[in-house]
């Protein structure tokens, strides 16, 4: 079924995955995006004291971006989603999570996205998983993160 995303203009269509149980990474055959699928991990937007500054956009230090443009999963050249990346993956016939069964390693929780609010810089969008909606908040709060990279 095929539908628009209200939030960001998001079409969206039916989804094909595999998934390469070695790695543990997801392959989007729609788009051509991988996703990591071998662990959870939470990670700030920003460093505190990056955010503290008032440097926002910062993202240097122990945080989501940094966690993702150092993920050596597979070869690398992993990074932060887009919300709209994120967006692609939501599967709004489920719930808890919101995500389709090939990926296997999803927390029912919030995914930063490497979106800036346009009007608040110190907020940034996020996916909720557990619902599939999406919303944004302060980026010195440390959420989950799933790594994406073009196709292999």
């Amino acid at each position: 079924m095929d539908f628009i995303g209200l939030d960001f203009g998001v079409h969206f269509t039916t989804p094909q995955y595999t998934r390469n149980d070695t790695y543990g990474i997801v392959t989007d055959h729609v788009t051509n995006l991988e996703w990591q699928d071998n662990e959870t991990v939470s990670k700030p937007w920003v460093t505190q004291a990056n955010y503290d500054a008032g440097n926002y956009a910062n993202t240097s230090g122990d945080t989501a971006s940094t966690y993702c443009s150092n993920l050596s999963l597979g070869g690398g050249g992993w990074r932060l989603p887009t919300v709209k990346e994120l967006l692609f993956i939501v599967d709004n016939g489920k719930y808890s999570p919101s995500i389709d069964s090939q990926f296997q390693n999803t927390i029912s929780s919030y995914y930063w996205s490497s979106t800036s609010n346009a009007s608040y810089t110190s907020y940034a969008w996020y996916v909720d998983f557990y619902n599939g909606n999406t919303y944004y908040y302060n980026k010195s709060n440390s959420f989950y993160v799933r790594c994406v990279r073009a196709g292999q």
